[in-house]
């Protein structure tokens, strides 16, 4: 699967505690708590970077991200809801 990059908003951690927690990516400071980051990987593994955070994130693209995260979220709430 080709890789495909994503832009998104991390809110909550640092951008030094983001960028440790995902290696060599391009991470920019927006305040003490805020960071914009771009990162290069396939969707699945674009989501579960971001989701691993363990912090708030919005995603400003691409869409298939937004798809793939939407499905994954279906697939936790059956899950949860037995």
């Amino acid at each position: 699967m080709a890789g495909q990059r994503v832009g998104a908003a991390a809110g909550g951690q640092p951008a030094h505690e983001v960028r440790a927690r995902l290696g060599a990516t391009e991470v920019e400071v927006v305040d003490e708590r805020t960071c914009r980051l771009r990162l290069t990987d396939t969707v699945e593994y674009l989501a579960f970077h971001l989701v691993q955070l363990g912090c708030e994130f919005e995603v400003h693209e691409p869409r298939e991200v937004l798809e793939h995260l939407r499905e994954v979220h279906g697939r936790i709430g059956r899950a949860i809801d037995g």
